[in-house]
Protein backbone atom coordinates (compact mmCIF):
# COMPACT_ATOMS: atom_id res chain seq x y z
CA UNK A 1 0.00 0.00 0.00
CA UNK A 2 1.28 3.51 -0.95
CA UNK A 3 1.71 5.98 1.91
CA UNK A 4 0.79 9.53 0.77
CA UNK A 5 2.08 12.21 2.85
CA UNK A 6 -0.26 15.18 3.91
CA UNK A 7 1.19 17.53 1.33
CA UNK A 8 -2.32 16.09 -0.84
CA UNK A 9 -4.31 18.50 1.15
CA UNK A 10 -2.33 21.68 0.76
CA UNK A 11 -3.45 22.92 -2.81
CA UNK A 12 -7.19 22.80 -0.81
CA UNK A 13 -6.36 23.91 2.50
CA UNK A 14 -7.77 27.33 2.28
CA UNK A 15 -10.80 26.25 0.95
CA UNK A 16 -12.28 23.99 3.45
CA UNK A 17 -14.81 25.15 5.72
CA UNK A 18 -16.07 23.74 8.97
CA UNK A 19 -19.82 23.40 8.77
CA UNK A 20 -22.06 26.01 11.11
CA UNK A 21 -25.60 25.89 11.89
CA UNK A 22 -26.40 27.94 9.41
CA UNK A 23 -24.82 25.67 6.65
CA UNK A 24 -26.81 22.31 4.95
CA UNK A 25 -24.74 19.60 5.16
CA UNK A 26 -25.90 16.70 2.20
CA UNK A 27 -24.67 12.97 3.94
CA UNK A 28 -27.66 11.29 3.26
CA UNK A 29 -27.75 11.29 -0.63
CA UNK A 30 -26.00 12.22 -3.25
CA UNK A 31 -27.79 16.03 -4.93
CA UNK A 32 -27.62 14.25 -8.77
CA UNK A 33 -28.94 10.71 -8.23
CA UNK A 34 -29.54 8.42 -5.59
CA UNK A 35 -26.61 6.91 -4.77
CA UNK A 36 -26.28 7.38 -0.56
CA UNK A 37 -24.43 5.84 1.95
CA UNK A 38 -25.13 2.27 1.48
CA UNK A 39 -24.72 2.21 -1.90
CA UNK A 40 -21.67 -0.23 -2.87
CA UNK A 41 -19.47 2.78 -3.74
CA UNK A 42 -21.01 5.44 -0.93
CA UNK A 43 -21.35 9.04 -0.72
CA UNK A 44 -18.36 11.76 -0.91
CA UNK A 45 -19.44 14.77 0.74
CA UNK A 46 -17.31 18.07 0.09
CA UNK A 47 -15.62 19.59 2.63
CA UNK A 48 -15.75 23.05 0.69
CA UNK A 49 -19.48 23.14 -0.10
CA UNK A 50 -21.35 20.49 2.03
CA UNK A 51 -22.76 18.56 -1.41
CA UNK A 52 -22.95 14.86 -1.23
CA UNK A 53 -22.15 13.09 -4.12
CA UNK A 54 -22.21 9.53 -5.37
CA UNK A 55 -18.44 8.38 -7.35
CA UNK A 56 -19.48 8.82 -10.53
CA UNK A 57 -19.78 12.73 -10.07
CA UNK A 58 -17.22 13.00 -7.56
CA UNK A 59 -14.33 13.87 -10.56
CA UNK A 60 -16.88 16.68 -12.48
CA UNK A 61 -17.70 18.33 -9.59
CA UNK A 62 -14.10 18.85 -8.72
CA UNK A 63 -13.27 20.10 -12.30
CA UNK A 64 -15.71 22.24 -12.22
CA UNK A 65 -15.90 24.23 -8.78
CA UNK A 66 -11.77 23.16 -8.00
CA UNK A 67 -13.15 21.48 -4.46
CA UNK A 68 -11.04 18.61 -4.34
CA UNK A 69 -11.52 17.51 -0.73
CA UNK A 70 -14.43 14.88 0.43
CA UNK A 71 -15.66 12.43 3.21
CA UNK A 72 -16.17 9.38 1.95
CA UNK A 73 -19.28 7.56 3.75
CA UNK A 74 -19.87 4.10 3.36
CA UNK A 75 -22.47 1.93 5.61
CA UNK A 76 -22.63 -1.57 5.46
CA UNK A 77 -26.05 -3.15 6.60
CA UNK A 78 -25.03 -6.68 8.37
CA UNK A 79 -27.61 -9.28 9.54
CA UNK A 80 -28.20 -8.67 13.22
CA UNK A 81 -29.92 -11.10 15.66
CA UNK A 82 -33.79 -11.36 15.41
CA UNK A 83 -36.16 -12.01 17.96
CA UNK A 84 -34.28 -14.43 20.39
CA UNK A 85 -38.17 -15.47 22.09
CA UNK A 86 -41.12 -17.06 20.26
CA UNK A 87 -44.26 -14.56 19.91
CA UNK A 88 -47.29 -16.69 21.49
CA UNK A 89 -49.64 -13.40 21.86
CA UNK A 90 -50.68 -10.44 19.61
CA UNK A 91 -49.70 -8.17 22.03
CA UNK A 92 -46.83 -5.28 22.50
CA UNK A 93 -44.02 -5.18 24.81
CA UNK A 94 -46.25 -7.68 27.53
CA UNK A 95 -45.22 -11.18 28.23
CA UNK A 96 -45.63 -13.58 24.77
CA UNK A 97 -46.01 -10.41 23.21
CA UNK A 98 -43.50 -8.78 20.68
CA UNK A 99 -41.20 -6.88 22.93
CA UNK A 100 -39.15 -4.07 20.35
CA UNK A 101 -35.95 -4.25 22.40
CA UNK A 102 -35.01 -7.65 22.27
CA UNK A 103 -32.65 -7.92 19.38
CA UNK A 104 -32.19 -5.95 16.57
CA UNK A 105 -33.18 -7.06 12.67
CA UNK A 106 -29.74 -5.11 11.17
CA UNK A 107 -27.24 -3.98 12.43
CA UNK A 108 -25.16 -0.61 10.37
CA UNK A 109 -21.93 -0.38 10.03
CA UNK A 110 -20.38 3.00 9.09
CA UNK A 111 -16.79 3.60 7.28
CA UNK A 112 -14.92 6.80 6.57
CA UNK A 113 -12.20 7.84 4.78
CA UNK A 114 -10.99 11.67 3.76
CA UNK A 115 -10.49 11.55 -0.18
CA UNK A 116 -8.20 13.70 -2.13
CA UNK A 117 -8.82 14.47 -5.86
CA UNK A 118 -8.00 14.04 -8.20
CA UNK A 119 -6.51 10.38 -7.56
CA UNK A 120 -9.55 9.67 -4.97
CA UNK A 121 -6.39 9.24 -2.47
CA UNK A 122 -8.19 7.97 0.50
CA UNK A 123 -7.38 8.59 4.46
CA UNK A 124 -8.76 6.58 7.29
CA UNK A 125 -10.39 8.45 9.36
CA UNK A 126 -10.33 8.91 12.61
CA UNK A 127 -6.51 9.76 11.73
CA UNK A 128 -4.58 12.18 13.71
CA UNK A 129 -2.13 13.29 10.83
CA UNK A 130 -4.78 15.10 8.98
CA UNK A 131 -4.04 19.14 8.98
CA UNK A 132 -5.85 20.31 11.72
CA UNK A 133 -8.97 22.29 9.25
CA UNK A 134 -9.49 18.61 7.97
CA UNK A 135 -10.34 17.51 11.10
CA UNK A 136 -12.31 19.65 12.52
CA UNK A 137 -14.65 20.19 9.04
CA UNK A 138 -15.25 16.08 9.33
CA UNK A 139 -15.84 16.40 12.54
CA UNK A 140 -18.64 19.01 12.46
CA UNK A 141 -19.76 17.28 9.50
CA UNK A 142 -20.37 14.12 11.25
CA UNK A 143 -21.88 15.79 13.81
CA UNK A 144 -24.70 18.46 12.37
CA UNK A 145 -27.67 17.21 11.18
CA UNK A 146 -28.27 16.08 7.65
CA UNK A 147 -30.14 18.56 5.37
CA UNK A 148 -32.48 15.90 4.81
CA UNK A 149 -33.13 15.36 8.62
CA UNK A 150 -33.81 19.51 8.79
CA UNK A 151 -35.92 19.96 5.85
CA UNK A 152 -37.99 17.12 7.44
CA UNK A 153 -38.12 18.57 10.88
CA UNK A 154 -39.02 22.01 8.57
CA UNK A 155 -41.80 20.61 7.12
CA UNK A 156 -43.24 18.70 10.03
CA UNK A 157 -43.26 21.79 12.42
CA UNK A 158 -46.24 23.18 11.63
CA UNK A 159 -47.93 20.25 11.17
CA UNK A 160 -48.72 19.70 14.86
Amino acid sequence: EKKYTMDVFTPYLSQIRIPGKNDKVYKDECVLSFDNPETDTGLYVSLSSFLGFGKEYVKDYYLKSGYGVFLHIRREKHEGDGPEKKITRLAIGVEGGFDPDTGKKYEYVDYFNVVVMPNFTAFQWPNTNLPEVVKHSVTAILEIQSAATLEEIESLSGTW
